[in-house]
């Protein structure tokens, strides 16, 4: 089981990636090598494994995406607990 305090943390880290104009920079650089390499390939092998490498930064996004997702969900149920204790 995670701890919110923990998710909060990632959520904000993995957020500043996101936001981190280096960090993008660098992705769609990758990016754009892998896919002018792809179009240039002859080798469908080859191709194979550049377009898998392509999804995998997408798949990296998504993971600092969600990470930042769970971090809301914490945040929301820290804010909730506060409030029951606030009213009781």
């Amino acid at each position: 089981m995670s701890n919110p305090t923990t998710d909060i943390y990632r959520a904000q880290r993995a957020k500043a990636l996101l936001d981190d104009e280096l960090f993008n920079d660098a992705i769609k650089q990758v990016r754009a090598a892998l896919m002018d390499t792809w179009t240039r390939c002859a080798d469908a092998g080859e191709r194979d494994r550049i377009w898998i490498s392509v999804n995998l930064l997408e798949q990296i996004k998504s993971a600092l995406i969600n990470t930042v997702g769970s971090g809301k969900i914490a945040q929301a149920e820290i804010d909730a607990i506060a409030t029951r204790e606030k009213v009781a």
